[in-house]
């Protein structure tokens, strides 16, 4: 066990403020005293409290320090991303409308398909137009080309519309819309041209 090189050199150290306090108040008339002093000890106690425990930062004390959350913080009303968005409604997760965009499309004899990509969402999903009750549209990812890959299927109603689920995807290039229609007739989107 190492000896301290200075024994007592910390029982000094306290002593000196200390002693200086007391040659201070020496100096303070009488009455004045009693509250000069009290004000100096109470300095000394927090500057005291402050040096003894610190911010907490550098001795480590990982607890004191604010966690950080790794979701990331959305929009009001998006309720989802990225693959958290997988097989659910982009209408009802906020993620369609304005915080989307036709990144791909194509027409499939008379019907419209589009792949529709919310950024934000970090999904993407398939839409129909002009099509008959029955007709298909799915979405999927790169890899995965034709309307048998793996992904999300929608059909059209009476109206000739309708969507699929949202698909995780990092880009709007990862999404594919294909079109299965009634009669037979297939095809797939291509990226739409920007402007």
């Amino acid at each position: 066990m190492d000896e301290d090189p200075h024994p007592g050199s910390g029982d000094r150290a306290t002593a000196r403020p200390a002693a200086a306090v007391a040659r201070l108040l020496e100096r303070i008339p009488g009455r004045a005293r009693p509250a000069i002093g009290a004000a100096v000890v109470a300095v000394l106690l927090i500057v005291s409290a402050v040096l003894l425990f610190g911010g907490g930062e550098e001795d480590g004390n990982e607890a004191a320090k604010p966690t950080r959350s790794t979701e990331p913080l959305l929009p009001p009303g998006v309720k989802c991303v990225g693959q958290g968005c997988t097989g659910k409604d982009p209408e009802d997760m906020g993620c369609g409308d304005d915080r989307a965009e036709t990144t791909a499309d194509a027409m499939v004899g008379t019907v419209y398909i589009e792949v529709r990509y919310s950024e934000v969402c970090r999904a993407a999903w398939a839409r129909i137009a002009q099509a008959g009750p029955g007709d298909a549209v799915r979405i999927t990812r790169s890899g995965q080309d034709g309307p048998s890959g793996h992904g999300q299927t929608g059909r059209a109603g009476a109206n000739g519309g309708g969507y699929t689920r949202m698909l995780a995807v990092q880009t709007s290039a990862e999404a594919k819309a294909c079109a299965t229609l009634v009669n037979g007739e297939t095809g797939c989107t291509r990226p739409t041209p920007r402007p």
